[in-house]
């Protein structure tokens, strides 16, 4: 019994090692490309800047405020403001600013990916590129000369630098800067490296008119950017990465506020890698589309925090019952989460507090684990919950 347990452990440490050592692949491959950028060209994209919002009415006016000021012609981009199911002042507070306001009211079909399918349609060829944000964004400057110029370099979906703002508030609003410049902004440049494409991250999205035309937004499930991602992939069409157009939202700044978030994430991806992911493999293989595999075999690893509490658990295993191997194993694994942690860190020109808020990994790496396991458990998010936010955007930091 002892010797089966002991080889189910070495099975698992093994798998989540590969996991690792797949992910501190793309980490040196972010680092070695970390100051590539887009060649400039003469502003002349015609942008619909898009922000489907739903009782946004105290992070809407900052955002409408950075928008305004973008270092990019105006007369070439125009911002419309879908209020998706809205009973506060969102509506009014955009039209007060002169954005085009577009209200939607369907509460059977409620949720961003229903609102985009909504304004996609109605939009339809007015612009040549849409951009897609989240109500409490802010942009860097230059986010739309980027833009720009990547299409203007053949390029039909870039998915810019979703990044968070608030990342001194608190601990919880730390680790989570550290999650999403690990996940969204390391993986994603060193994938761009390897040539592959980088998956959506719902804001901070760019899509030439004609993706949108032929492909319509087709997903409204809990995580519509995920999914409309596999979608184009399997249509190949690939999703490049601007790092340098930069959109920094606004985080929940405590783990009770983040506990939505979390639960609709997870809950998305689990529903799309079990149900999407074995497709988008048969594809690949099919295919011999390297750029398919990888994409699959990415939605099947779990958070860093489930491999870290993998590795942690086999590695006290490995030392009760002395079962060496899995020791070793474990104790690599742990040296390769370490390396990604930090070089990504290094490879995101990290703030202090993000370095600060790691003494706090453990206590969120056992939430989250418990968050997992519940929906492993079946206790999932059915449908979108607006995530608290503590306050709005602050303009002026950009």
């Amino acid at each position: 019994m002892t010797s089966l347990l002991q080889a189910i452990a070495g099975v698992i440490q093994s798998m989540v090692l590969l996991a690792l050592g797949y992910i501190v692949m793309l980490t040196g491959l972010a680092y070695v490309g970390r100051h590539r950028v887009t060649p400039r060209h003469s502003p002349a994209v015609r942008f619909g800047v898009i922000i489907p919002a739903h009782n946004e009415e105290q992070a809407i006016g900052a955002t409408l405020q950075n928008l305004m000021q973008l270092d990019y012609p105006q007369e070439l981009y125009t911002i419309h403001v879908v209020a998706d199911n809205c009973d506060d002042n969102t509506a009014a507070l955009g039209r007060e600013a002169g954005i085009m306001v577009h209200e939607r009211s369907d509460p059977c079909a409620r949720g961003k990916g229903h609102a985009l399918q909504w304004i996609v349609s109605r939009l339809g060829t007015q612009y040549d590129a849409f951009v897609i944000l989240d109500a409490d964004t802010v942009l860097s400057r230059d986010f739309l000369q980027v833009m720009n110029s990547r299409l203007l370099e053949g390029d039909k979906v870039i998915q810019g630098r979703d990044d968070t703002l608030n990342v001194a508030d608190s601990w919880p609003a730390g680790l989570r800067f550290v999650a999403m410049s690990l996940y969204n902004h390391v993986r994603s440049l060193g994938s761009r490296e390897l040539g592959l494409s980088c998956s959506l991250k719902g804001n901070g999205m760019c899509f030439a008119s004609s993706v949108l035309v032929e492909h319509g937004w087709s997903s409204c499930s809990l995580v519509e950017d995920l999914e409309f991602h596999n979608h184009l992939l399997r249509a190949r069409v690939r999703v490049s990465y601007a790092p340098e157009a930069r959109a920094w939202a606004q985080m929940p700044s405590n783990l009770k506020d983040s506990r939505p978030q979390n639960v609709r994430w997870e809950t998305g991806r689990l529903n799309v890698a079990l149900r999407q992911a074995p497709v988008l493999l048969g594809d690949g293989i099919r295919a011999a589309s390297p750029m398919l595999i990888l994409a699959a075999f990415e939605e099947f690893i779990p958070p860093l925090s489930v491999l870290a509490a993998v590795s942690f658990a086999n590695l006290v295993l490995g030392a009760v019952f002395r079962w060496t191997p899995v020791l070793a194993i474990s104790a690599i694994s742990l040296g390769a989460l370490a390396t990604h942690v930090v070089g990504g860190l290094i490879v995101s020109e990290a703030p202090r507090h993000a370095y600060i808020s790691l003494l706090h990994a453990p206590v969120y790496v056992a939430w989250k684990v418990i968050l997992y396991v519940n929906l492993l458990l079946g206790r999932r998010q059915r449908e979108w919950v607006r995530t608290p936010r503590s306050k709005g955007a602050e303009v002026g930091r950009r």
